[in-house]
């Protein structure tokens, strides 16, 4: 949610977003609290920002890609699953 939030606030195109967000395929997690430290340490200084941290966990703990316009956030990380969009 914290993603979501950020991407909302940034968003050039709400349209596209909302489409997104009430795609039946399109789940919407929240951070659990048992993550908070995840959350707020290792994970946070690798990209620098606790909503893309945020998707980082969700994706490591739900085997999931991350989808995302600023694919640079996420450079320090090794793999494969962030999935850039274009604007």
């Amino acid at each position: 949610m914290l993603c979501l939030a950020e991407a909302s606030r940034c968003a050039a195109d709400t349209d596209r977003l909302t489409l997104l967000v009430t795609h039946h395929a399109t789940v919407l997690l929240d951070v659990h609290a048992e993550g908070w430290r995840a959350l707020s340490t290792s994970t946070y200084e690798i990209v620098g920002r606790m909503d893309a941290a945020s998707a980082v966990l969700a994706a490591v703990e739900f085997d999931c890609d991350v989808v995302t316009a600023t694919p640079r956030l996420y450079a320090g990380l090794d793999g494969d699953t962030i999935l850039p969009i274009e604007d």
